[in-house]
């Protein structure tokens, strides 16, 4: 009887270890690779493994996510409109290397009460080239995203912008209207965006140059719906896994609205 007593506490101590979807596209080059195409890897390529990135799902007090668009310049995803993030370099935690991509490419530092709100909302697995008509694999990443949520508004935030021209020429704040919009799923049903009745409208964003000048701009509503097309890896999008990683921040909140 001690003994079952005994294992019975020891088993209520015992921690829980928290799971994580971890999804990629129907189209993933890596899931439709055949044996001729791994043969066909630059050896440098096939050798260099799965690396880590991190990406920040920023939530503002008005209830906003904050998404950048990649410059064009960028070698992978040019145009491409994400959450701020990239990769972990070696000692840092996720939420650690988190932050630091979100002040190098926003100016965006969190206070300690905002940091303690981070959270994994889910994990995606990202290769670029997205598709195989576009060329073999040349990198491959599992991307780790945070929810954080914030306890100022957009608009202070956007006030304290210091976007990095070198690695994003773009920000927006998306309403959840827009969010819906955007998100993706990942069954056969046509998509969310397809059946809301948004109207095409303008959408204000900041802009910035290689110098780090702002300016104001505007996004039409209409690229939030494109997706990733076989023919332009240039054509400006939503990127898939910050669509997946938005519908899960919309599951999240309503779930808690239950």
């Amino acid at each position: 009887m001690a003994n079952t007593l005994e294992n019975t506490k020891m088993a209520t101590n015992v921690k829980k270890t928290p799971s994580y979807k971890l999804v990629h596209p129907p189209f993933c080059p890596v899931q439709h690779l055949d044996e001729d195409g791994i043969a066909s890897l630059d050896p440098e390529i096939y050798n260099r493994g799965v690396d880590v990135g991190v990406a920040v799902i920023l939530e503002s007090s008005d209830n906003r996510l904050l998404l950048t668009r990649r410059a064009p310049h960028m070698r992978t995803f040019p145009k491409t409109w994400v959450p701020p993030g990239g990769h972990i370099e070696e000692g840092e935690t996720l939420e650690d290397a988190a932050l630091r991509e979100l002040e190098e490419e926003t100016g965006l530092v969190l206070t300690p009460t905002e940091k303690k709100t981070s959270n994994i909302l889910g994990l995606w697995e990202s290769v670029y080239p997205p598709v195989l008509p576009m060329g073999l694999p040349k990198r491959h990443h599992i991307v780790v995203y945070l929810h954080i949520v914030l306890d100022r508004t957009s608009q202070d935030l956007q006030n304290n912008f210091k976007l990095c021209g070198e690695e994003v020429d773009a920000a927006v704040w998306l309403s959840e209207e827009l969010v819906r919009l955007s998100v993706w799923r990942n069954d056969n049903s046509s998509d969310a965006a397809d059946e809301l009745p948004v109207k095409n409208e303008e959408i204000p964003i900041t802009l910035v140059n290689r110098t780090g000048e702002h300016a104001s701009g505007y996004l039409d509503s209409e690229i939030l719906k494109e997706k990733t097309s076989n023919e332009d890896l240039k054509r400006e999008r939503v990127s898939t896994g910050s669509r997946y990683a938005m519908d899960l921040w919309l599951e999240k909140k309503a779930d808690h609205s239950l």
